[in-house]
């Protein structure tokens, strides 16, 4: 019972409801919901053990002590308060997800609420978008309609609701959720494939194009070299990979124009990347401030760092940096053991395995389209985390070897990615400047 609350909740904070119901926002429906939720997961604790063990939980408690700090330092105690309050979601998903899911069923359960909620968004946003319906909420026009004029071409692309309301967010959505509905593919049931994977994959991918999202796109061809990799070898995979993008780039539906980081739209966010560093470089300890970085993007109007990483390393500093990548490493770290670990001849752990892939892929091609968009603290990062978290458990209940990944090895994974991050948006503003 414990995780059908948690998957009403999460699902439903994915589709922002009170967008829907413009009514019911006063009586705060997720909220309760949470509660609900909450108590649901405490008595499940009671139950069923808890990965107390598990290296997120402490990497995610100091992750959220290094946002009130740097608020409390940089804007005062009130912002402090505000910080934690708007990081909250993110944090309990994480805590509900890891609490509640003791079970490849729940893990199955949790992804068809967050399917239904992808399937309704792109549907809703397919049939605004070829019947012109250009005041959808479904639908991003511009410009907008305020400044439009008669005969004006309009660029329109699809959308979600609430903080998927950005194409490239939902796009980076949309993303996630294509290795879950994989984890149906069941080999000879070529009938149970088509249904269940290969037409809802389609759907979503349809749905990706027409969000035209540049940075979805790359993230799409990232994902698909790890999960070709495997099969194939590097080579064929790359070849594979670019065959595919090439495809969906002269389908005539690709309307975007070029990916080059001297694109007006691109170079803007590169630009913005550059104030990224002089803000890390001012704080460097603890950055400048949860909720931040538009205050002191003044020159841009405002405008936010459209890259997660530089994000959290402008805002929490190198500490906020080193923990925020320690929760993202300790996880790929520990999935990556599943696969060695555990063996595909046994049904049990071949169903472990199967979801152990599907959501390293679905993080890969997340933290790929994290690289152009500002989602360093949203929700759907946590929920994720919190769903290795209950896949690894379930492993370490498969076998006598205990996976965890040490903290040393985090610790050293975690400042390679830290600084390898660092000289890759540093040589992309050199490569701007040529």
């Amino acid at each position: 019972m414990s995780i059908f609350f948690t998957t009403l909740y999460v699902a439903l904070s994915h589709l922002s409801p009170e967008y829907l119901f413009p009514g019911i926002g006063p009586y705060h429906p997720l909220v309760w919901l949470f509660i609900v939720g909450a108590l649901a997961a405490l008595l499940s604790v009671c139950q069923h053990s808890y990965p107390f063990r598990a290296p997120q939980n402490i990497l995610l408690i100091g992750f959220s002590a290094i946002i009130v700090f740097s608020s409390a330092v940089e804007a005062g105690p009130g912002r402090a308060v505000s910080a934690l309050w708007t990081f909250l979601p993110s944090l309990l998903s994480f805590y509900l997800c890891s609490a509640t899911i003791y079970r490849t069923r729940h893990l199955r359960l949790l992804s068809l609420g967050l399917t239904i909620v992808a399937f309704f968004q792109a549907i809703s946003g397919m049939i605004a978008y070829y019947s012109g319906a250009t005041q959808s909420p479904f639908l991003w026009v511009w410009p907008p309609l305020e400044e439009q004029i008669p005969g004006q071409p309009l660029v329109r692309r699809i959308c979600g609701l609430g903080f998927l309301n950005d194409p490239n967010d939902f796009a980076q959505f949309l993303l996630v959720m294509l290795p879950l509905i994989w984890t149906l593919w069941r080999n000879r049931a070529k009938v149970r494939n088509f249904l269940f994977v290969i037409v809802p994959t389609l759907l979503l991918l349809w749905a990706i194009v027409l969000t035209q999202s540049r940075g979805g796109l790359l993230a799409f061809g990232v994902m698909l070299l790890f999960a070709f990799r495997k099969r194939f070898g590097n080579t064929t995979s790359v070849v594979l990979t670019l065959v595919l993008l090439a495809g969906i780039l002269t389908s005539g539906l690709w309307k975007r124009e070029d990916l080059s980081v001297h694109e007006n739209s691109a170079a803007g966010r590169v630009e913005a990347w550059g104030n990224g560093i002089a803000m890390w470089k001012s704080s460097p300890l603890w950055g400048v401030g949860f909720g931040q970085f538009g205050e002191h993007n003044e020159d841009q109007n405002g405008l936010t760092a459209h890259n997660s990483y530089v994000l959290c390393f402008a805002e929490l500093g190198t500490l906020g940096y080193l923990l925020w990548l320690g929760l993202i490493t300790a996880t790929l770290l520990d999935l990556n053991s599943i696969q060695r670990v555990l063996t595909s001849d046994d049904f049990a752990e071949a169903d472990i395995q199967r979801w152990a892939t599907a959501v390293r892929l679905a993080l890969i091609g997340y933290l790929s389209a994290a690289w152009f968009l500002s989602r360093t603290y949203y929700m759907t990062l946590y929920v994720l985390l919190g769903m290795a978290v209950a896949v690894v458990r379930m492993a370490n209940g498969e076998t006598e070897q205990e996976i965890r990944a040490p903290g040393r090895k985090i610790l050293a994974w975690s400042a390679g990615a830290a600084f390898a991050s660092i000289v890759l948006v540093y040589c992309t503003l050199w490569s701007r400047a040529l």
